[in-house]
């Protein structure tokens, strides 16, 4: 079709030049409202956000300092022997204690339950982060469904229209039947490339209205590359990356709960008040209170195994980490040379596309007098459809790779 044409060289001029702001502008407003849908439908998020209100509840909770629940102490103790004028003794008392954290013990656990906290919302920008890139993904894959679509629709007119001019031409004596025949199987073979772009098509919209909870796909704009992308990462460039934040911020969560565990070697002090009252007989009652400090002699030998167990998590985040940061600077350094991979197989499509009209208009030539046979005729359009179809799939291609080089560098829509 000439409009595909025609928007394919628009798409490709955007490429090259950059869009206009207004309409990059409106692209990444639709593609961030799509990762708002997405986020909405996505089972991961609910989990990770119901674990954001366990972080939140954990900061609440180590602001107490009650190291386990308040034990209450009734009791009621008379004498079964009076004494010698037949009174006897009563006792009532009231017991409350209470364990109690330390100061450095407490100090610990609100440093841990913060580094949590802050750990659950790294982890929701990452999920973030992994959803916008399945999502550009998918756009640019239903992008590339659709020109396959276009283009085939487009081949499937030439060659019916060279159908139609062969039987005419058999018709009036000047073509021989194998000529109509040959052109017939290309229909049929141009068609059933048409039911299989349709099907794929179908297919790509199905798994976007999954994955983005919309049924219209925005439509696909290229997000313009800044220079600085093209470039190695520095540590200042990658310290806002998701990933990377995700990761250091279980190191320190790590890092905090072995501190928390060295400070929990010894179990808190227990505070207790005591009132007890005495009467004998009906004489004058007796009010005492005493008050009372548990402390806990020598260390939890438990504690050891949570301690041993802490730091191997400690040296796991570590390395995790490490590799975490070896894997974004791959993933930069990959998406780079398939940027510009692309931008190479652009220039070749389209070297291939001009050189394929070129040829299809001397066949055209050639055939209409009578130097070259149909089977020829046909063999030039199947290669333009081919250039074309390249073209187009270059140009998805470029806008693709432009997209995966925003996602390797942590960029939210």
């Amino acid at each position: 079709m000439a409009c595909a044409r025609q928007f394919w060289a628009v798409l490709a001029f955007g490429l090259l030049c950059q869009a206009p702001a207004t309409a990059q502008e409106a692209a990444r407003i639709a593609l961030r409202a799509a990762l708002e849908s997405a986020w909405r439908h996505a089972p991961q998020a609910q989990l990770l956000q119901a674990r954001q209100d366990e972080a939140v509840f954990a900061q609440n909770l180590a602001q107490s300092q009650l190291a386990d629940a308040a034990r209450l102490e009734l009791g009621h103790n008379r004498s079964l022997n009076p004494s010698a004028d037949g009174a006897r003794l009563r006792e009532t008392e009231i017991a409350l204690s209470a364990p109690l954290w330390l100061p450095a013990q407490q100090q610990a656990r609100q440093h841990l339950a913060g580094h949590e906290a802050g750990y659950a919302q790294a982890q929701l920008h990452a999920l973030r982060l992994q959803l916008a890139g399945e999502l550009r993904d998918s756009l640019w894959a239903l992008a590339a469904a659709q020109a396959a679509l276009e283009e085939t629709q487009d081949h499937v007119q030439h060659v019916e229209q060279l159908r139609q001019q062969a039987a005419q031409s058999v018709q009036a004596g000047a073509l021989a039947r194998a000529e109509l025949l040959l052109a017939q199987q290309e229909v049929l073979r141009a068609h059933t490339d048409l039911h299989a772009a349709q099907t794929a098509l179908s297919e790509k919209r199905k798994h976007w209205q999954l994955l983005s909870g919309q049924s219209a796909p925005p439509e696909s704009s290229p997000e313009p590359v800044p220079p600085a992308y093209l470039q190695a990462p520095s540590d200042s460039a990658l310290a806002q990356h998701p990933l990377l934040a995700a990761a250091r911020q279980a190191q320190a969560v790590a890092s905090a709960a072995l501190k928390t565990q060295h400070a929990l070697r010894y179990a808190p002090p227990t505070l207790g008040m005591r009132l007890k009252r005495e009467q004998e007989g009906r004489g004058a009652a007796s009010h005492s209170l005493a008050l009372s400090v548990q402390i806990p002699l020598g260390a939890n030998p438990q504690n050891q195994l949570a301690q041993a167990a802490a730091n191997s998590r400690l040296q796991g985040a570590h390395i995790a980490l490490t590799q975490q940061e070896m894997q974004i600077k791959a993933d930069i350094s990959v998406a780079q040379t398939r940027l510009q991979q692309a931008q190479a197989g652009l220039q070749a499509a389209q070297q291939r596309s001009t050189l394929s009209r070129e040829y299809v208009v001397l066949m055209e030539k050639a055939f209409r007098l009578g130097e070259r046979g149909l089977a020829e005729r046909l063999r030039a359009q199947t290669l333009q459809h081919e250039a074309q179809a390249a073209l187009a799939q270059a140009h998805i291609a470029l806008g693709l790779a432009q997209a995966r080089i925003h996602q390797a560098w942590g960029n939210l829509p």
